[in-house]
């Protein structure tokens, strides 16, 4: 989902816009992926019609509409309008309503409001008005979808509101984006909306998303260039995993799990040799991928 036209024409025929786009990254690891591992974690799937309905909806929330509003929030540059805009002191007030008289308390607030109403035409709309426009409308088909699923999954996808405006602000201080926001928007929320869109959440499948949630943060680490802080992470996230699975009575499952994470040791060495952090982070993915899915399935199963 993003805007293409910059130019803030909202005359040709449309109000808004609104792209649904499929991602060509080679990374499969992300919101869709997580949020069926807490689908199947709620010991609910199944393949009745209305199962795949539901989880169709959690997909289409967690991925391309909570994905694209990520996207479209932080990849517009909604404070140039502030800083390259001004409001106009000496603007003319909307209307000769009683007590707007110069010099009252009301003719400066219908002056100031003036102000304002001249700076969104003038500044706002042109350079990002059809981005507030999409925005507004994602905003409202998320929170539509959410309320369709659930009150829990509706106060997820405020808290995810919350995060993504949190983030909007911190990278503009900060000129990064925060890497533990990233992972909990993009694992650990749509991991909780996938479980408690089909069932009520326990204990493990909490403990399973915090533990993974881990390790996809450290994948961000890793592109940063911090290798060694980011095996550590990748491992010991994965190695909770497997001990969360004996704690839960599914020893076949730790094993796989256990092996799972062997690959993903063998090709650590290769992080040394440096600059071959993507090259790692591609070709050990669906070792973790495999590994979310054998965890999920262990109290999927048993319920």
């Amino acid at each position: 989902m993003e805007s293409k036209d910059k130019s803030g024409d909202l005359g040709a025929g449309h109000l808004t816009k609104l792209w649904i786009e499929m991602g060509a990254s080679s990374n499969w690891l992300g919101s869709a992926w997580a949020a069926l591992c807490g689908a199947v974690a709620s010991g609910q799937m199944g393949l009745k019609a209305q199962s795949l309905l539901l989880l169709f909806v959690v997909l289409f929330l967690v991925d391309p509409i909570l994905g694209g509003i990520w996207k479209l929030v932080l990849g517009t540059s909604w404070f140039t309008p502030i800083a390259g805009g001004h409001l106009s002191k000496g603007e003319i007030p909307l209307t000769s309503l009683p007590y707007t008289s110069p010099g009252s308390p009301g003719g400066r607030a219908s002056g100031w409001l003036a102000g304002i109403l001249a700076w969104w035409q003038r500044d706002f709309m042109p350079r990002v008005g059809t981005e507030f426009l999409s925005l507004i409308l994602t905003l409202v088909v998320a929170t539509t979808l959410a309320s369709l699923l659930g009150r829990w999954v509706a106060l997820l996808t405020l808290v995810a509101f919350f995060l993504i405006a949190v983030a909007l602000f911190s990278s503009r201080q900060r000129g990064a984006i925060s890497f533990s926001l990233r992972a909990i928007l993009e694992l650990g929320l749509p991991w909780l909306i996938g479980h408690l869109a089909l069932g009520s959440l326990n204990w493990e499948s909490a403990a399973f998303a915090i533990a993974y949630t881990m390790a996809y943060y450290a994948r961000f680490v890793l592109s940063d260039g911090r290798w060694k802080t980011a095996t550590r992470l990748l491992n010991s996230s994965q190695i909770v995993a497997v001990a969360l699975l004996v704690m839960v009575k599914a020893p076949i499952l730790a094993g796989i799990a256990g092996l799972l994470l062997l690959p993903q040791w063998l090709l650590q060495p290769f992080l040394w040799r440096g600059e071959a952090e993507r090259w790692y982070l591609q070709r050990s993915q669906p070792w973790l991928m495999a590994s979310m899915l054998t965890a999920v399935l262990a109290i999927g199963i048993a319920k």
